[in-house]
């Protein structure tokens, strides 16, 4: 049996602890339009999950950059940004995977959300290399490795 079917209901308990932070939700994804770019979070099931609790789960980041253009073809959350990164990637407190089960929902929707607020702070310090990458015609990985962004300046 999967479990996949957890992942709208933990995005819902999510919603709930997001309403007033200025992010927006439709289905397992959340946006948060800032100055400039648009943050992309979207709630996926570990590939490895075997059928049996706990339900493993994780969080994808993209950033877009408002006003570049997007690359023709690309696919999931590359279709719509400019960078995409694990939350883990992003920010080394956070675990690489997050553990519900039905009787935990309320608990993974505090996890994620308070998840989606670290990564939404740590976010800022990306945008500039990001955008720099974007104005190129770009994608990237986030963070940006520090080597591509001296690769880019030289």
């Amino acid at each position: 049996m999967s479990y996949n079917h957890l992942r709208l209901p933990i995005a819902k308990a999510t919603s709930a602890l997001l309403e007033g932070a200025g992010f927006k939700r439709k289905g397992s994804s959340f946006t948060k339009t800032s100055d400039g770019w648009i943050e992309h979070y979207v709630i996926k099931g570990n590939r490895w999950n075997s059928g049996e609790l706990p339900w493993l789960f994780y969080v994808d980041v993209g950033l877009e950059i408002i006003g570049m253009p997007k690359k023709a073809g690309a696919k999931d959350l590359w279709k719509h940004c400019h960078a995409v990164g694990s939350m883990s990637a992003l920010c080394e407190t956070l675990p690489r995977d997050f553990e519900a089960s039905p009787d935990t929902v309320p608990l993974a929707g505090i996890n994620t959300a308070e998840a989606i607020k670290r990564l939404s702070e740590s976010l800022v310090g990306h945008i500039e290399s990001v955008r720099a990458r974007a104005a190129q015609g770009l994608l990237s990985p986030l963070p940006v490795p520090s080597t591509w962004l001296a690769a880019n300046a030289a």
